[in-house]
């Protein structure tokens, strides 16, 4: 199943590893990512945390 156009193995999910890390989870991502050597120069990159409440935070960047 792709989710919003998107092949699901591409989606870098780090809750199972860390648990609820809030807005967090924007600079946990592209860490997580470089570590596990799946991302790199050029690539677009789109960043999702959840905060408490109603609030979130989106990131899409050419990293």
């Amino acid at each position: 199943m792709r989710l919003g156009g998107l092949d699901p193995s591409r989606i870098l999910s780090t809750f199972p590893a860390h648990g609820n890390v809030a807005t967090n989870t924007i600079p946990l991502q592209p860490a997580t990512a470089m570590k596990s050597d799946r991302l790199h120069p050029g690539d677009l990159v789109g960043m999702f945390g959840f905060a408490s409440g109603a609030s979130a935070g989106v990131v899409v960047c050419r990293w």
